[in-house]
């Protein structure tokens, strides 16, 4: 069994575990989705509030395929984020090709970027595409107020990152009262103010 599965098998374990209202985003690599074990297993889940997290960390032979898939995936109601956005091998083609429902702006456009023109421009550009293309544009890595506010005066309506919290377990009772827990497990994406 490969990793990726295992992975996700572990999460789905315990989506019982954390308040319904909370979704979870899973990390899956292409060819880990492709995978029909994944897939199903994926499929089998929908009605439970996830979504997949596409990392980009490796080529794309065949987008169509890929693209059949992940249109399955969200004419069930699973939400499809491109992941690391600007950080690996094709994210601008899995955007284009893929349509997603959200793009994670990689930490690595991130950091700093209070002192970088360019990073800012380029971010800028994505704000101009996410709003075009109906894809809320998500900070990934957000550590500082500086960053936070940079990215709030760009467009970039959601940010994640220690800045809001770190990921922690959750806490025994959130699953039967979501009230008990300002950081139930990975801190979600939230609005720029």
């Amino acid at each position: 069994m490969e990793l990726e599965e295992l992975a996700l098998r572990g999460v789905l374990r315990h989506l019982g575990d954390r308040p319904r209202h909370l979704p979870i985003g899973i990390n899956l690599s292409p060819e880990a989705l492709l995978r029909p074990a994944v897939f199903d297993l994926v499929m089998d889940h929908r009605d439970h509030g996830i979504g997949v997290e596409l990392t980009e960390h490796a080529q794309v032979t065949d987008y169509d395929i890929l693209a059949t898939a992940t249109a399955q995936l969200q004419a069930a109601g699973i939400l499809l984020s491109i992941d690391d956005t600007g950080a690996g091998y094709a994210s601008l083609r899995h955007i284009l090709k893929l349509t997603p429902d959200a793009i994670k702006l990689d930490i690595s456009l991130v950091t700093d970027i209070h002192h970088d023109p360019a990073k800012q421009a380029l971010t800028a550009a994505m704000v101009t595409f996410a709003t075009r293309t109906g894809a809320p544009l998500v900070a990934e890595g957000v550590e500082t107020p500086q960053e936070r506010a940079c990215l709030c005066a760009l467009g970039v309506n959601y940010a994640q990152g220690y800045l809001f919290g770190r990921p922690a377990p959750l806490p025994p009772t959130a699953h039967q009262n979501p009230k008990t827990s300002e950081n139930p497990g990975q801190p979600a994406p939230r609005r720029c103010q």
